[in-house]
């Protein structure tokens, strides 16, 4: 099995990054063997972009980055090869709705991450990066069709999930990202986006095969482009709902389970 995987995508949080943000040592070691030996290695994430971008030169990686749930492939030099954004009429409902509400979401749109007011950190104590815009409302922010739309906690979450879910099904998606049976946030995308999706755009410009992936995730959301792959690996800090679902689990991500899949899979004599 080792020599057929030719690609190898990675979540970001809670997969690649331990629990204290940082990429493990034996994760960045075995990535570069996988590199030196040809395999391509692709950052599959929610992340938007420019936030994805350091991580990819930390790592001397040159694939294309597939951020905001398989909403946007882009290159590093910014070419973008990919882009499902949500129908602007459709995000502007919700942006109206979170408003009137008064709820603030998170909205990306093109490179900028949009922080609604109010706020829900202190701002006098937060740095923001050159990618970041605080906007007076949801509305604000909608410059243009987003490409990602994040509900944050639990009450926000479902809120969001129980006015637009049964009326927006075939235009937008919900991501639900849960640890420890707790809603963590909901991530809205175009109904179309996916990571499995961007990743087999990737495999037909590239000639590969999903039996040549193998892809490595800790939520949910990953279960499609983990099942997708030829082998999905499920992180062992994944709920227990996927983990149950996936033929393969790895050690956490703070035990380098990537490092720990990669060596079996793709690197394995």
């Amino acid at each position: 099995m080792s020599s057929q995987i030719k690609l190898v995508a990675l979540d970001v949080d809670g997969t690649l990054l331990n629990s204290e943000g940082l990429v493990p040592k034996a994760n960045r070691r075995v990535i570069s063997r996988a590199r030196k030996k040809g395999v391509k290695v692709v950052l599959a994430t929610a992340r938007a972009f420019l936030s994805t971008v350091p991580l990819a030169w930390q790592l001397h990686l040159c694939t294309p980055l597939t951020c905001a749930n398989g909403a946007l492939i882009k290159d590093l030099e910014g070419v973008e090869w990919w882009s499902k954004a949500i129908d602007l009429d459709v995000a502007r409902q919700i942006a109206a709705w979170a408003d009137a509400e008064g709820r603030a979401l998170v909205t990306l749109v093109g490179d900028s991450i949009c922080y609604a007011r109010p706020a829900p950190w202190g701002e006098a104590d937060w740095r923001p990066r050159p990618y970041d815009r605080v906007v007076d409302s949801n509305v604000a922010a909608l410059t243009a069709p987003p490409l990602r739309i994040i509900a944050e906690g639990e009450d926000t979450g479902r809120a969001l999930l129980e006015r637009f879910a049964p009326c927006t099904r075939g235009k937008v998606r919900f991501d639900r990202y849960e640890r420890d049976g707790q809603l963590l946030c909901v991530i809205a995308v175009h109904a179309s986006a996916s990571k499995e999706g961007a990743l087999a755009f990737l495999c037909a410009r590239w000639g590969l095969s999903s039996a040549q992936v193998m892809a490595l995730g800790d939520n949910v959301p990953d279960l499609g482009m983990l099942r997708w792959a030829g082998v999905g690996v499920a992180m062992g800090n994944a709920p227990l709902e996927m983990r149950e679902r996936v033929g393969c689990v790895a050690p956490s991500n703070d035990e380098a389970g990537v490092a720990w899949a990669i060596e079996r899979f793709a690197l394995s004599s």
